[in-house]
């Protein structure tokens, strides 16, 4: 991991501090949520993609199932 040159703020909470990685369709970055207070990924589309309804709608995909429970437990709220 790398540090930022630009550490900014997405959705007013979420404090980039280091590149993770490079891929085909995105970069993803470590946060800070300030919200929570806990680190988090955030993985964001190229530019170039972002105009394409196809590539947008495989991203919304991944990023709903990335971020559904990884055991029952916690969907049954125990």
């Amino acid at each position: 991991m790398e540090p930022v040159d630009d550490p900014r703020l997405y959705s007013g909470r979420y404090q980039v501090t280091h590149l993770i990685a490079r891929g085909g369709m995105a970069i993803v970055y470590r946060a800070q949520d300030t919200l929570l207070n806990r680190p988090v990924a955030i993985k964001t589309l190229y530019p170039e993609l972002s105009a394409d309804p196809h590539f947008v709608e495989g991203f919304r995909r991944e990023a709903q199932a990335a971020a559904k429970p990884l055991t029952p437990q916690y969907r049954a709220g125990l």
